[in-house]
């Protein structure tokens, strides 16, 4: 039984998230949401990094795009948008994708506005 490509890059994505969160918060006195948000972004980056690596091999497996925007969704729209803007044009930068991007930004300013609301109300 052939495993399911969403599974396998989601749970790629979590290994990588765990093996770069566990120690932040063991290591450092971050406050755990902005660690959160660091791993999720530095994660999202990865993978996206990743999906452009792939995109260069014929027949590799590729991550699926819901899985890209999802990153971009809980919280990775910074580490996304730097995947896919940084280095060389790759194929999510193709007019094919617009879809793909206009998601990851309404992602990013989504929680940018989050962010600056919470910080403006706590007083931080």
């Amino acid at each position: 039984m052939k495993a399911h490509p969403y599974l396998i890059w989601f749970l790629v994505a979590i290994v990588i998230a765990l093996g770069l969160g566990v120690p932040l918060l063991i290591w450092t006195d971050v406050h755990a949401v902005i660690v959160v948000l660091v791993i999720i972004n530095l994660a999202s980056f990865l993978v996206y990094k990743l999906d452009k690596v792939l995109s260069t091999r014929q027949n590799a497996p590729r991550v699926p795009n819901l899985l890209l925007v999802l990153l971009a969704a809980l919280g990775g729209s910074a580490g996304a948008l730097l995947g896919i803007y940084a280095g060389r044009e790759g194929h999510k930068t193709s007019p094919k994708y617009r879809w793909l991007r206009a998601c990851v930004w309404l992602c990013f300013i989504v929680q940018v506005g989050l962010l600056v609301w919470y910080l403006t109300r706590s007083g931080t």
